[in-house]
């Protein structure tokens, strides 16, 4: 319980303290010079942030928890897609090469997370908060779309053979969530999501209905 607070709350923290730095961690005169308070809550954010991406990929932490931490990396990832433009070079602690590489290392664990071997180890509910924390990030930083579509096309893949294999509601409930946000993909405008459609159009025919069929059969 206490795992699950604390994940939860982190997203709200980070935000906070980046906020924070931004304002306050430009740097004063030529050296940049910035106050020990400041670069104290910077590291213990990025703490926090590390904390949670290794806590996201424990196989040992409870679903609840597991579940927060994804659900602090998706929002983390957006909230971090969305003021990176405004990050200028000049910043004392904020290093715009740097927030992109954070960007890719959060995204990264979120894939590690829907990885089909992955699935088969963690409970339905945590895979389906995957799915949806996924395809918001594709939705709202258009280019990650590259990464995401294919990781959830992937996984539409191993589940319509999961199902065709051994029927299971877990299988249908993840099955279900997957065609959802996959449907909602396909209406996204984003130019980046053009060279995907056919294998998103793929995996919903030949993983997710085939197996919807078997299952009904």
């Amino acid at each position: 319980a206490v795992a699950k607070a604390v994940a939860k709350g982190a997203t709200a923290l980070y935000k906070q303290a980046f906020v924070y730095v931004s304002n306050k961690g430009k740097g004063v005169g030529a050296k940049k010079t910035v106050p020990k308070a400041v670069k104290d809550i910077w590291k213990a954010a990025k703490t926090l942030d590390e904390d949670l991406k290794a806590f996201a990929l424990s196989e040992k932490a409870n679903d609840g928890a597991r579940m927060q931490a994804v659900r602090f990396l998706e929002k983390t990832l957006c909230f971090l897609c969305a003021v990176a433009p405004s990050l200028t070079s000049d910043h004392a602690l904020l290093n715009p090469d740097d927030i992109a590489t954070e960007c890719d290392s959060l995204l990264g664990v979120l894939l590690e997370c829907l990885k089909p071997d992955a699935m088969h180890k963690q409970s339905s509910p945590a895979t389906l908060v995957m799915i949806a924390a996924a395809a918001n990030v594709a939705e709202r930083c258009a280019q990650y779309c590259e990464f995401v579509v294919p990781a959830l096309c992937e996984l539409a893949e191993a589940v319509g053979k999961a199902k065709i294999r051994e029927s299971s509601a877990a299988t249908a409930s993840i099955g279900k969530e997957l065609k959802s946000q996959l449907v909602a993909l396909t209406k996204l405008d984003h130019a980046e999501m053009d060279e995907h459609r056919d294998a998103v159009d793929a995996a919903l025919r030949e993983s997710l209905d085939a197996a919807a069929e078997a299952d009904a059969a």
